[in-house]
């Protein structure tokens, strides 16, 4: 994400939009790209059947260098990886 005030809300203004709640965030700036930072969302509660339109939201919402880089679902025990 954008290394300025609110891009961590802004993400977690969506997550919560379709009833998600967060367990943690982690974040770091170790080989992030200038300006950004890395950050680590875990969450919960979601409706499953919303996955896919929430993370349509959050590409929406993500602006060039940013961009999900995964997403675990240990419920499904589901990987997906965005970037190579």
């Amino acid at each position: 994400l954008e290394d300025r005030p609110g891009s961590i809300k802004d993400v977690a203004d969506v997550i919560r939009k379709y009833g998600g709640r967060m367990v943690s965030i982690l974040s770091s700036y170790e080989r992030a790209p200038e300006k950004h930072r890395y950050v680590y969302i875990r969450f919960f509660n979601v409706d499953r059947t919303k996955i896919s339109e929430l993370k349509q939201e959050l590409k929406q919402i993500l602006k060039a260098p940013t961009q999900m880089l995964y997403l675990v679902d240990h419920r499904e025990n589901v990987r997906e990886i965005y970037v190579g």
